[in-house]
């Protein structure tokens, strides 16, 4: 019987434990690391948002918000603080990311990711290439997304945006072909790889149009409040 209580009382204090504010903290924290390196990490494949999957992601960044400052309420602990002032930074960055999704034009820089992939020199270029390939599929869907997302979208980084793809291109057109003609492909290979380039570069240069649109769409509205 004193065995019994002994393992009751044991389990009690280990639960409380678990329902501590400290440990509920812990794991929001690491829930809410987990969610962000899957939704906005710079992946070899990077998630196409939806506008319907952007919305999900905000919901929850609600969520978590809400759960947040109810820890907070409820504890005065150092170590729980801390770790809630860590989720806090977490949340920022999590909500300015959202918020880039939704009005920075340049936030949609395939690019980037075509070059990263290319730099990476301690993987045999015939895997970066298939990389690159899978990458470039996305391309479509990637800016079709975009432009249904960016509700409302800032000047000043549509012209970055525009900037930026102009660099994509030069890469797509000058690096890339170099890189495909060092790596020994079949021609047949090798076309494959130059048309995924040529189908990259026509969605690059209808996203440099969209966000030109954008500016002329800004300085014409600044043209009418003028009157």
């Amino acid at each position: 019987m004193k065995h019994a209580l002994l393992s009751c009382g044991l389990l009690i204090l280990t639960c409380t434990a678990c329902r501590s504010p400290e440990r509920k903290a812990q794991r929001l924290e690491k829930q809410i690391l987990k969610e962000m390196s899957v939704l906005f990490a710079g992946e070899v494949l990077p998630r196409i948002l939806t506008p319907e999957a952007l919305d999900s992601i905000a919901q929850r960044w609600q969520v978590y918000r809400r759960q947040t400052d109810a820890l907070s309420a409820r504890t005065s602990s150092p170590k729980a603080n801390a770790a809630l002032l860590r989720i806090d930074q977490l949340l920022t960055d999590y909500e300015a990311r959202i918020s880039a999704a939704r009005s920075d034009p340049s936030w949609y820089n395939l690019g980037d990711h075509l070059k990263i992939t290319l730099a990476q020199r301690d993987i045999p270029l015939h895997k970066r290439l298939v990389t690159l390939y899978d990458q470039m599929a996305l391309t479509k869907d990637w800016y079709a997304a975009a432009r249904q997302n960016l509700r409302s979208p800032q000047p000043d980084n549509a012209r970055l945006a525009i900037h930026k793809h102009l660099l994509a291109l030069e890469f797509l057109r000058q690096e890339l072909p170099d890189s495909i003609a060092q790596c020994r492909l079949p021609e047949a290979e090798k076309q494959r790889y130059l048309q995924a380039i040529a189908n990259t570069q026509l969605q690059m240069k209808d996203y440099i149009a969209f966000c030109q649109s954008l500016l002329f769409e800004h300085q014409d509205s600044l043209l009418q409040q003028s009157k």
